[in-house]
């Protein structure tokens, strides 16, 4: 199956890591891929240890895209 997981905090990453082990086609939706990617320290209180990019790159199935993009079609991304 193919889903979208909105967010690239703690909690997307988590669901996204999960299906893709089980495994889905999963495209995390964000506002802004390129910002996410761009990243390197994390975002402040509450935010995940590993900033994304670093995070992705352990994740290399799991795709990045924007909200829009994610739920149109989550194989469409980046």
């Amino acid at each position: 199956m193919r889903f979208a997981v909105f967010g690239t905090g703690t909690v997307g990453r988590t669901v996204a890591a999960k299906l893709v082990s089980l495994g889905h086609d999963v495209r995390v939706g964000t506002r802004d891929p390129a910002a996410a990617l761009a990243r390197t320290e994390p975002a402040g209180a509450g935010a995940p240890v590993v900033p994304y990019a670093a995070w992705q790159a352990e994740h290399p199935r799991v795709g990045l895209a924007t909200f829009a993009e994610a739920a149109r079609s989550p194989s469409g991304c980046r």
